[in-house]
């Protein structure tokens, strides 16, 4: 099934467990408080993908602040599948459905940060404890926040702390942003029948109901009620 076909339904779902279906990628981290600078409290940032990046085989993937204020320009929505057999997590352009590779992390010589790459030959390997989505290698994720060029700065999630980067160990987990549908559909060919009272108040068929797939006119006669001021029935 595409992914685009099934956008408008994700947010009228709500899951009661995890089950088949399109996710977002969340960590809980201190709120900036000014630039460069963090506060005590905590709230849950959605991890994004950088449009400018889009096509390319390593996207970064990372949450952006102009100042203290959560950045969406050329950002992209992103949404993740949960692991498959070989452990594996894709992910996805929320609103295009468009694959743009595998949830891993890309390491350098100082730092290990979360990328979505086009190659699942030696993409990081996840296992799904709940709702949280842990990596097999590194095990531990950490929130690392750090200023940019100019007024930016960035929450990225690494497995090690980098020189330039406030640090903190945190979780990655996930909650349900679309859900998945059946491949196929069916269509109903029983019949049903509706009910009211007459007069009487003996129960009586309302409607005849020819079966699914036929039609038919109603020749015989039928009778609407109410009642008058003084509650006689007319």
């Amino acid at each position: 099934m595409n992914l685009f076909t099934i956008l408008a339904w994700g947010f009228l779902y709500v899951p009661l467990v995890l089950g088949e279906g399109y996710y977002s990628l969340n960590f809980d981290a201190r709120v900036p408080i000014a630039l460069g600078i963090l506060g005590s409290s905590y709230q849950k940032y959605t991890i994004m993908a950088d449009r400018s990046l889009l096509g390319g085989s390593n996207i970064d993937l990372d949450v952006t602040f102009s100042g203290i204020i959560e950045l969406l320009t050329n950002r992209v929505h992103i949404v993740v599948s949960l692991p498959d057999a070989d452990g594996r997590v894709s992910v996805y352009d929320m609103y295009s459905g468009t694959s743009l590779g595998y949830l891993s992390f890309v390491c350098s010589l100082t730092t290990c940060e979360v990328h979505a790459v086009s190659s699942s030959s030696g993409a990081t390997t996840w296992t799904l404890d709940g709702n949280q989505l842990i990596p097999t290698s590194p095990s531990t994720v950490y929130a690392c926040y750090r200023s940019l060029v100019g007024l930016l700065a960035q929450y990225t999630l690494n497995d090690r702390t980098s020189i330039t980067a406030q640090c903190e160990q945190t979780n990655l987990y996930v909650e349900l942003a679309i859900p998945a549908f059946p491949e196929t559909t069916a269509v109903w060919t029983g019949t049903y029948t509706t009910w009211t009272t007459d007069e009487s108040g003996s129960v009586i068929e309302q409607m005849p109901t020819p079966s699914a797939d036929t039609t038919t006119t109603w020749t015989g006669t039928y009778t609407t009620w109410t009642t008058d001021a003084d509650g006689s029935d007319h």
